[in-house]
């Protein structure tokens, strides 16, 4: 039987029967349609004893009774005779081919190239008729021809949650749904159609990972397993990748590697810098702090617990437009002011502070000053010893690396009590076995970042303001919220009126656009915006709020395709408004 071969595919080198494509920029999965008789061929192969290699994993329970088996899989190939986009595990060729018969490109897709690719370990693998890994995909989902990058999220390492997965229960080596999986979360069902586009702007909230980030990372897994403090050459062998990640970490925020301190996250950062200045002189925190009324809620929270320690905090107002005056910061230091905290972008708006105005402030009294730079890393240039900071918090999760981890860069000479006790890792500061793998992935999303930073950031903000144009232009009464201050370039906060955030965001949703009205870290709160509140909204005003947030994976497809949409929402939902009426 003829079949045709699309490109050049590369057979697996981890396992003899598994093979994944992707375009030759890791942009996801190819679209293919299965050819003529490959239906019949792919059936030929499971009833064949001899050649069944095809993956276990279809939309309904499966024994091991291999009747069963083919009946699922006769039903699944029923399903996708037409299209269908290659997942993890199909069975592509007999053992002795090296050859994917059953495999053809898509017409729609005729401009894209297939790449050359070897099956990633972490895959789930088909051995001896079982499929064995710590779950299962299901391997052929139906699609139109439009899906692209943002509508799988890096389908080859994130996979596709809006298709009917299947988890294997390691226990009795069965699959279940996905929504009676970890947390109960219904991931795909009725609300979401996979045939729908999406477009992901709320990378303010989190950023996919990269591939290269995620290949970076998966050896420390299986081979770099050492303890980083151990003596042995595991151990050294993990030291030197620690190492070397903290140095692009430096590079990022041009900082020396000495004064990088891995932590949890930026929420670790922040509180290890507050709490770590507070506690200097022993005994309750004392002192006085200065801050601003538009922080992060892992800087506010942390304020107000040590207001309730005794701790005197003064909170400075914002301008309309969000930003902090630094003769505010002059005129409220104290003999016992220890710590200024100002972050250095905010998350809702996208305001820049001058940091760096603020920072000879600072230096002038002699007095610690800290910055949250946990937006603002990777998408604006900074330079720690230009800003002047003695203490700036990172996160490497919101510059496409990996959750779970982040830094504290702590300036030579500066001294802090440290949060946690132990072995003394992190030259005593931060103790706790290093999690060498999120560090690794770190190092290698802040190198990307730095590479990018002069090119994708720009294009990044004239999307951004294209965006604005449009729909100023196509939408009445709409307003951007801190229009004119100097903005983060990927980040637009937009006010529409007489329509309700919350019913925005969902209506988005239901469109395939995932965007928010604020903070991720307050997404479950009733109370309007304590940023947009701090620039003079009103609470209908900050709830009618909605943030737009670009990254570098962003494309102007899909600026174009909300652009179109977003109108559209906003005239069904104003029509409910008792308040609205048209000019």
């Amino acid at each position: 039987m003829d079949r045709e071969i699309p490109g050049k595919i590369r057979p697996p080198e981890v396992r003899d029967d598994v093979a994944e494509l992707v375009d030759t920029q890791h942009r996801g999965h190819e679209l293919v349609s299965l050819l003529p008789g490959a239906k019949q061929w792919l059936l030929d192969e499971i009833e064949d004893p001899r050649t069944n290699r095809i993956d276990r994993s279809a939309p309904c329970q499966i024994s091991r009774n291999r009747g069963e088996d083919v009946a699922a899989v006769k039903s699944l190939a029923d399903r996708v005779q037409e299209k269908a986009v290659v997942r993890d595990v199909i069975g592509l060729a007999r053992e002795n081919t090296g050859k994917h018969p059953i495999i053809g490109r898509y017409k729609d897709m005729a401009a894209r190239r297939y790449g050359e690719r070897p099956a990633s370990r972490a895959d789930a693998r088909i051995d001896n008729n079982e499929v064995h890994g710590s779950f299962g995909k299901v391997p052929v989902g139906a699609f139109n021809g439009e899906r692209r990058f943002n509508d799988v999220v890096r389908a080859d390492v994130v996979r596709n949650i809006d298709q009917m997965c299947f988890r294997r229960n390691a226990e009795n080596h069965s699959f279940h749904d996905s929504d009676k999986g970890i947390g109960k979360a219904k991931v795909c069902g009725e609300r979401y159609n996979h045939r729908m586009r999406r477009v992901y702007l709320d990378s303010n909230a989190t950023t996919p990972m990269r591939p290269e980030v995620l290949a970076a990372m998966m050896p420390v897994f299986t081979e770099h397993y050492g303890n980083a403090s151990s003596i042995h050459w595991f151990g050294q062998l993990a030291k030197s990748l620690i190492d070397d990640a903290r140095k692009h970490v430096a590079q990022l925020i041009n900082a020396e590697t000495s004064e990088i301190v891995f932590v949890s996250g930026g929420t670790e950062a922040d509180n290890f810098a507050i709490r770590g200045v507070v506690s200097l002189k022993g005994g309750a925190p004392s002192g006085h702090i200065i801050t601003s009324s538009i922080e992060h809620h892992a800087v506010m929270h942390t304020c107000k617990d040590l207001e309730k320690q005794g701790v005197s905090v003064t909170w400075l107002p914002v301008s309309r437009d969000g930003l902090v005056d630094p003769d505010d910061v002059r005129k409220a230091l104290r003999p016992d002011t220890v710590l200024i905290t100002i972050m250095h972008a905010n998350n809702e708006i996208g305001t820049v502070q001058p940091i760096d105005e603020i920072g000879k402030i600072a230096a002038e009294a002699d007095v610690y000053f800290h910055s949250d730079g946990v937006q603002s890393t990777g998408k604006i240039p900074v330079d720690v010893k230009k800003l002047g900071v003695d203490l700036y918090s990172i996160s490497a999760h919101k510059i496409h690396g990996p959750k779970g981890i982040g830094a504290l860069f702590i300036r030579k000479g500066s001294t802090l009590k440290p949060m946690l006790t132990g072995g003394g890792h992190e030259r005593n500061r931060r103790s706790g076995t290093e999690n060498v793998a999120g560090i690794v992935g770190f190092g290698e999303a802040a190198r990307l970042a730095r590479q990018g930073l002069a090119t994708e950031m720009r294009r990044v903000g004239d999307l951004r303001d294209h965006f604005e144009r449009e729909l100023k232009s196509r939408i009445e009464l709409i307003h951007v919220n801190a229009e004119n201050a100097p903005r983060l370039p990927n980040t637009s906060n937009v006010m529409v009126d007489y329509a309700e955030g919350e019913g925005l965001v969902i209506s988005l949703d239901l469109k395939g656009v995932a965007v928010s009205t604020g903070s991720a870290c307050s997404s479950g709160s009733l109370e309007p915006s304590h940023v947009l509140t701090a620039i003079g909204k009103t609470p209908d005003e900050a709830h009618g709020s909605l943030r737009f947030s670009l990254s570098s994976m962003t494309t102007d497809e899909d600026i174009d395709y909300v652009i179109g949409v977003l109108p559209g929402i906003v005239e069904r939902l104003r029509e409910l408004s008792p308040y609205y009426k048209k000019v």
